[in-house]
């Protein structure tokens, strides 16, 4: 391929070759210079599928490198580009979100999510989108738009692994701040109002190791906050 791209640039064959190079760069997992390779294809014919596969594949590798500078330049050219394919694909659209998470970004990373779980309702991967929303949110410190997220996570598919996680955020919340002013009619406050229980009730149902590890820390830190609590009241009446 190389001699004949060298040879004969402006042959017929010269796409046919380019692609054959930049597919044997991948292959080879030389991921680097595959990306220059197709990017380079996509100049002249960017209406290349291959090409444009090649680079979803090669973002996703750099993402479960964690170089996630190289994978979201990739990403965000590629939402640019084909608005459309991008957001036909959960798992393209995620780790993006996660991407912004994980630099907290998080208005950029709920905008994903949201764009993840209305074109793809009914993929599995717009649950978990749900819970990292109200994560974002719990870690903004706004617990009434995480409490509405979560009660909606808790409520789809009930005993899976993502509604367990939704449920124990809510016991979370309620842990954290428990003077928000609810309606029952729009929440099941369970959860919320009675986090202990709730914790108890998940670790006993755990769907798995992840879920009951997450039961189990929340307990640990829901007695500590009730502890912190207890002794600041002793020292209050002190006065």
């Amino acid at each position: 391929f190389e001699e004949s791209l060298r040879a004969t640039p402006d042959s017929l064959y010269t796409p046919f070759r380019s692609l054959g190079m930049a597919s044997l760069l991948l292959y080879d997992k030389k991921y680097d210079e595959a990306y220059d390779a197709f990017h380079k294809i996509l100049k002249d014919s960017p209406k290349d599928e291959d090409a444009r596969k090649a680079l979803f594949l090669i973002a996703d590798w750099y993402y479960q490198q964690k170089d996630y500078a190289k994978a979201l330049k990739i990403y965000e050219d590629a939402e640019t580009r084909w608005p459309i394919q991008f957001s036909r694909s959960p798992a393209t659209v995620f780790n993006m979100a996660e991407i912004f998470f994980r630099q907290k970004k998080y208005p950029q990373a709920r905008a994903r999510y949201f764009q993840l779980i209305n074109l793809n309702p009914d993929e599995s991967m717009a649950h978990k989108a749900l819970n990292r929303v109200g994560d974002s949110y719990l870690i903004d410190g706004k617990y009434m738009a995480a409490l509405s997220v979560f009660d909606e996570s808790a409520k789809r598919k009930p005993g899976s692994h993502e509604s367990q996680y939704g449920t124990l955020r809510m016991a979370d919340i309620g842990v954290r701040d428990s003077t928000l002013p609810l309606r029952d009619i729009i929440f099941n406050l369970t959860p919320y109002y009675q986090p202990f229980k709730t914790y108890a009730q998940v670790f006993k149902d755990a769907v798995d190791v992840e879920i009951l590890s997450e039961a189990t820390l929340s307990l640990g830190i829901a007695y500590l906050h009730e502890q912190r609590y207890l002794e600041s009241i002793r020292e209050f009446k002190k006065l």
